[in-house]
Parts: structure tokens; sequence; C-alpha cells
């Protein structure tokens, strides 16, 4: 009932700033790379307030929630590629990238922006386009081949769900004791 009663503001507000960043950060200008980047961002987004409710319902105490908040957050963002990225993770930690919900958002963001595109020649400071393709963009970061968008998107929504799931059980849990 809460979330739906929420619904407007996790919608409108989420949006607003989508759109604001969209055209601050210069992307194409297309219909079909806004509409995918919207909902990209508004998935991690809702990936991420669910994750906060699960760790809201996991514990009883507030404070308990707060330390623990910090370095789950802190594990999914070193997870995501930001960073370090995917291909400099070690062997044996590189599985925890497909836990991070964040790595499918940064993989579908960046998918949508760079995947298939050429650069144009540089004219005046070549180091700033290192790059001759968005794909070598995408190489660099992991994500070269990858160009599965609609599976970022599956995956977001079935992180929002099973975070969601394990929230109400962890809360009809606690209103047992």
């Amino acid at each position: 009932a809460k979330t739906l009663a929420e619904f407007p503001f996790y919608l409108v507000y989420p949006t607003l700033y989508i759109v604001i960043a969209y055209l601050l950060i210069g992307y194409e200008l297309t219909s079909e790379s806004f509409f995918t980047f919207w909902l990209i961002m508004l998935l991690a987004y809702h990936a991420s307030l669910s994750i906060g409710y699960l760790i809201s319902a996991s514990t009883s105490d507030e404070r308990a929630a707060t330390r623990l908040g910090l370095p789950v957050g802190t594990a999914f963002f070193l997870f995501a590629g930001y960073f370090i990225t995917v291909p400099t993770i070690p062997r044996v930690l590189r599985w925890l990238v497909y836990l991070s919900y964040m790595y499918y958002g940064f993989q579908g963001v960046l998918t949508n922006a760079f995947a298939g595109r050429e650069f144009e020649e540089c004219q005046l400071n070549c180091s700033i386009t290192k790059w001759p393709s968005g794909d070598s963009v995408l190489e660099v970061y992991g994500f070269a081949g990858r160009y599965a968008i609609l599976t970022d998107v599956f995956v977001l929504l079935g992180w929002i769900i099973l975070y969601r799931v394990i929230a109400f059980l962890m809360l009809k849990r606690g209103l047992r004791k």
C-alpha cells in the first residue's frame, strides 16, 4: 500500500532528474535513446530503493541499518564497473560483478550511449577522443559485444522483485516475533 501511495513520487522525481541529466550529458537527442536511458535509470533507482527496503526490513535498529547500508552500497558500487573496469577485476572476485544491480544499470546506459557509434575525426584536442568508436569504449569497460539492453532491463526488474520479496518476508518474520 505504501509503495502504491508513493508511486507518483517514485516516478515524477526520478524522471525530472533523468531528463535534466540526459540533456546535460549530451546524449543523442532521439526518442529511442532517451526512453532507453530513462527506463534503465528508473529501474536502477528502484533497485536501489528496493535494497534500502531490504536493509531496513532486515534490522530492527535504525543504527544497524545505517551501518549495514554503507558497506552493501560500497560493494555494489565497487563491482559496478565505474572505477574498476570488469576486465581488471581479479577473476576470483569477478562473479561479484553479476550481483551488483549497478553493473546492469551502468552496462545498459553505456551500451545505449555508445553501441555502434562512430566518432568524428579529432580536429583540435585528440587526447579527448582516444577511442575511434563507441564499441571501443564498451570494450574498455568489458561490455563489448553485449548489446543486450533488454537483458539489463530484465535483470534489473528481477533484482527489484527479489529485493522486495525478501524484504516482505523479513517484515513478515519480524511481525511473528
